[in-house]
């Protein structure tokens, strides 16, 4: 696995679907290992749920990651850990329609892992 995988884009006057396949089609072609471009479904990001959390464990050193967070709205999600040896793995993929007639708008992604072991 490689030790760091970083990427971040934005697509202004573009549709869900079209941004997120672009996402998939730079995963693809960077090689990424530990985000599979499968995972990024259109109708689960469409769709969201009700999940939001914040654990920040600084101050509990039994607790098994050091700060997570987690997202999941419809065409907002975000999965933060950021692991107590300093690993982090931090997935934001959001979208903002402009206008719900043309179903276009801006996307934005990012993602990180990196790994210092």
């Amino acid at each position: 696995m490689k030790n760091y995988e970083e990427l971040e884009m934005q697509r202004r006057n573009v549709t869900p679907s079209r941004f997120l396949s672009l996402v998939r089609s730079e995963i693809r072609k960077r090689g990424f290992t530990a985000i599979s471009p499968d995972d990024l479904d259109l109708n689960y990001w469409a769709k969201g749920g009700d999940l939001e959390f914040d654990n920040n464990n600084k101050n509990n050193p039994s607790a098994p990651v050091a700060h997570e967070r987690s997202v999941s709205r419809p065409y907002e999600m975000q999965t933060y850990i950021k692991q107590w040896n300093g690993d982090v793995y931090n997935l934001i993929c959001e979208f903002t329609f402009w206008d719900a007639e043309e179903r276009t708008g801006w996307g934005y992604f990012y993602f990180i892992n990196k790994c210092n072991g």
